[in-house]
């Protein structure tokens, strides 16, 4: 499916569905993790009114808000602030399309989106999202004209939380976060939503499930006696990105004996691109870490994250961006792998390459630009 109109520039910007570059050129020279205006958020469907943790944002930003955890998970929108900047109560253009909730295990939060002109990223250089710690975070964004990259971009490790191990006998491992609900919420093998379940020792040890998006993660291996691997955590979002989630983190290990354990990995966070023309020949990576090893049980490996691209056109190249996960650590009791995350192309023009796993293309032919030129051609 294309893009919900609540989910397009044009919402906000007739005509420019990849921004009016009011903020220029941009060059990332050095290793450097993005700094927007970002904060949890609350608000009603059907109402402009969106609260916010503290003052952070300013009239006539434009925004993606997001529900990140919990109930509507993976719901965004697009929007713009039309009054209430520098409060905690921001009125917004448009009525909410959907409810955003951020008490407990639903967590939702608030974007700036910055609108560049040209975008280059350097090679060898990386321009990193900001972790989730479980309010807000883990997502990287940006609109603009042309975006050059022949460094990196990377949501890598940046999603769901993984699961701590523990170690006794008998022992469950924690929960990973997930979909459902926050990280370490209970020694438990059930899963979390799409975050995995701790294993379970009985007399000798088991591994975490791992994490959970585009397929679920896998149940952890055990070494018998009684053990059992924690539950893999749900699949979660949609093909085309209009819901889109985290990668799950994978649950922790149960070990009856503490010596060299290792541990598992957060899921990847999202990277969402609306670029009127990009070239790729570095990459963009949303993947997940290599798990910890070690002599008695292994940590298993978070899901890969989200990467939407809004483009006219795109030069992707061969695999160069990819959502999959880590790798599970090695060990007598060994750790699983995450599933893979997912990545969707909305385009109007040609779109050459391939990407790891294979994308999801969606031809949109409402995505040309059709206004803004006097604004450009004084930039």
């Amino acid at each position: 499916m294309t893009l919900n109109n609540w989910q397009k520039l044009t919402r906000i910007l007739p005509g420019m569905p990849f921004g009016d570059a009011v903020d220029g050129d941009i060059t990332i020279s050095a290793d450097t993790t993005q700094s927007v205006s970002n904060k949890s958020c609350s608000g009603a469907s059907g109402q402009k009114n969106l609260t916010i943790a503290s003052a952070d944002f300013s009239n006539g930003d434009i925004v993606l808000i997001h529900q990140s955890r919990g109930t509507g998970v993976g719901q965004w929108e697009i929007n713009k602030v039309t009054s209430g900047g520098g409060s905690t109560t921001l009125v917004m253009q448009e009525n909410l399309y959907y409810t955003y909730t951020d008490s407990g295990a639903s967590q939702a939060q608030i974007y700036k989106i910055p609108r560049y002109k040209n975008i280059t990223i350097n090679v060898s250089k990386t321009f990193l999202a900001p972790g989730w710690d479980q309010n807000i975070g883990g997502g990287l964004l940006f609109a603009g004209k042309q975006l050059t990259l022949t460094g990196l971009i990377s949501a890598k490790d940046k999603g769901f939380l993984l699961g701590d191990g523990y170690t006794h006998t008998p022992a469950t491992g924690y929960q990973a976060e997930g979909t459902a609900n926050v990280k370490n919420l209970a020694q438990s093998t059930a899963k979390n939503g799409s975050g995995g379940g701790g294993g379970w020792t009985g007399e000798t040890a088991a591994s975490g499930g791992s994490g959970g998006h585009a397929t679920a993660g896998t149940t952890g291996n055990n070494h018998g006696y009684g053990a059992v691997g924690g539950e893999g955590g749900d699949s979660a979002g949609t093909v085309d990105l209009i819901n889109m989630v985290f990668g799950g983190g994978a649950g922790g290990f149960g070990a009856c004996d503490g010596t060299s354990c290792g541990a598992s990995t957060n899921g990847g966070g999202f990277v969402a691109l609306f670029i009127q023309n990009i070239v790729v020949t570095g990459g963009i990576d949303v993947g997940s870490l290599t798990a910890g090893s070690g002599t008695h049980v292994s940590g298993s490996t978070g899901a890969a994250g989200s990467v939407l691209i809004v483009c006219q056109t795109a030069t992707l190249g061969s695999n160069l961006i990819t959502a999959q996960p880590g790798t599970p650590g090695t060990a007598e009791t060994s750790g699983v792998t995450g599933s893979v995350g997912r990545i969707a192309i909305h385009h109007s023009g040609v779109v050459t390459g391939l990407t790891s796993p294979t994308f999801t293309d969606v031809q949109d032919n409402s995505l040309v630009e059709t206004g803004g030129a006097a604004i450009l051609a004084v930039l």
